[in-house]
């Protein structure tokens, strides 16, 4: 039992980051835990070997550690409790700072002073930190095993087989978050996009003037988008089965980047900040430099580090910072021996909103979040912030994204296939609970523009969805015969993700 004394620390490092990763263990990429697991581990030796030498007692410095570690990383959690105690709520964050620091400073003054014989008290604490970790291990299994299960995708196979022998082009999908189309922009935000689109139809775009998309949400868009079907062709079950794992498994084992890859594309991703939709496996990655994922921003809010450190201003500044690195780059992709399929998510206009019509910075007075529609306002937003903001910021979006095509079109050594879509439309009259209370033509209505080098006399239906925007690209480029899906609009409830309710005769323009 007397080597079991010195994990306690090591493992109540650790089991914070394995309890928040097997609650998420769907979301939440596996590598996505090891530089929190190295740092913890390194905190957790320096303070065992800094109160060591302090104490001149290895057993008591290594309880005192595992002491320390308890109270960090329970911090976040204490003060939602403490929220919710209407004696305190006023000042959740200083009573726990308090309360903490006393009980500390008890327990540290006993195991210093007490003459108990602590060895077995550490041994029984490592049996229980083992166990601990054991627990989450077994929590986070099964999610972990389904994410490597692939998903069959016969369409994939057949597209490869069928590609043309000619050099093939690169191919640009540039999905701007939540972009309007343009009757809804006209009409809701008071901003004539028609010039901009003008600009589109000069430079060789096909524009759909019509176009809705084809889900409300955007984990739904991608997933259909990338697996060229609807999603109830691709997966049944339960309306009231919450977790969004099968969606993301379709992604992670996605039908275009599967048939891409087969005929000798590179795949190119930029960093957008909401990985859940980021391709799996690209061969190259493009970020602004280092930023904390989801999943490591939210361990960092159970500690008490965000006291020291305006972290909802650095988030705004990092989402700021991606967007301005995805429209300054994106047109300087380096070429290379193979064709290039190029991801590009920017998550604009859709909330945050961190710029302004001239591009000046922004940082609203709230937690940072992509909340959009009736999520907005539970967050403190308003309907009149939401529509003079998104106004604002579509104008520079739109601004900086015409002479970021324009780059690319004047820098490609040969004319590239770009797929320029919304995956859906704003949400300033969504109710995440009520079709009646929300303006559908306003969240399906989208932007819907390609480019297609060697086609540019074929008609784009004027209704044309993103489901089929890939069957369109095999068809023409790689001789494949998917043919185009129905044009459908489907709502979906948030505590109903898997129901969905067609709505497509209330999103056409008026």
């Amino acid at each position: 039992m007397r080597r079991l004394r010195f994990w306690p620390p090591l493992l109540f490092a650790i089991h914070p980051i394995l309890f928040l990763y097997a609650q998420n263990v769907e979301d939440v990429q596996p590598g996505e835990m090891l530089l929190p697991i190295f740092l913890c581990a390194l905190l957790a030796a320096a303070l065992l070997l800094l109160l060591a030498i302090l104490l001149r007692d290895a057993l008591r410095a290594s309880l005192l550690t595992t002491l320390v570690l308890l109270l960090f990383f329970s911090f976040g959690h204490a003060v939602a409790l403490v929220e919710k105690i209407p004696l305190v709520a006023l000042a959740p964050q200083l009573t726990v700072v308090i309360v903490s620091l006393a009980l500390l400073a008890l327990a540290a003054w006993w195991i210093v002073r007490t003459r108990t014989k602590l060895e077995r008290a550490a041994s029984w604490l490592a049996v229980v930190g083992f166990i601990l970790v054991a627990i989450q291990g077994m929590r986070a299994a099964p999610g972990l095993l389904q994410r490597g299960a692939p998903i069959e995708t016969p369409q994939a196979a057949a597209v490869a087989a069928a590609a043309a022998t000619e050099e093939l082009p690169d191919i640009y999908l540039i999905v701007l978050d939540g972009y309007a189309r343009a009757d809804v922009m006209r009409e809701l935000y008071d901003f004539d996009v028609e010039p901009f689109l003008r600009r589109l139809r000069q430079m060789g775009f096909h524009v759909a003037e019509a176009s809705r998309s084809n889900y409300i949400k955007t984990l739904h868009c991608f997933t259909s988008i990338l697996n060229m079907d609807y999603l109830q062709e691709l997966v049944t079950l339960d309306p009231l089965y919450l977790r969004s794992g099968p969606f993301l498994r379709l992604i992670r084992h996605n039908r275009v980047q599967k048939s891409l890859e087969q005929l000798g594309y590179s795949v190119v991703t930029f960093s957008s900040g909401y990985r859940v939709v980021e391709l799996p496996r690209p061969d190259h990655v493009l970020q602004p430099g280092f930023a904390l994922t989801e999943f490591q921003s939210a361990l960092l809010a159970t500690t008490p580090i965000p006291l020291f450190v305006d972290e909802e201003s650095n988030l705004y500044a990092l989402h700021r910072e991606r967007l301005d690195f995805i429209m300054e780059k994106l047109p300087r992709v380096e070429e290379g021996s193979r064709p290039r399929f190029v991801f590009a998510h920017l998550l604009a206009p859709h909330p945050p909103f961190v710029f302004d019509e001239e591009g000046r910075s922004v940082s609203p007075e709230r937690p940072f979040g992509f909340y959009d529609g009736s999520d907005f306002y539970k967050h403190g937003g308003s309907r009149e912030e939401y529509v003079r903001s998104y106004a604002a910021q579509a104008r520079y979006v739109t601004r900086r994204l015409e002479t970021m095509l324009t780059q690319l079109l004047e820098s490609s050594r040969r004319p590239p296939v770009i797929l320029l879509q919304s995956d859906h439309g704003p949400g300033a009259h969504l109710d995440w609970r009520s079709i009646p209370d929300s303006d559908l033509r306003e969240r399906f209505g989208i932007l819907f523009a390609v480019y297609l080098p060697g086609f540019e006399t074929i008609t784009l239906p004027h209704d044309m969805s993103p489901v089929n925007t890939f069957r369109l690209v095999f068809d023409l480029y790689f001789g494949s015969e998917l043919g185009p899906l129905e044009h459908r609009s489907y709502y979906t409830f948030q505590s109903r993700p898997y129901q969905y309710v067609d709505v497509t005769d209330s999103t056409d323009p008026r």
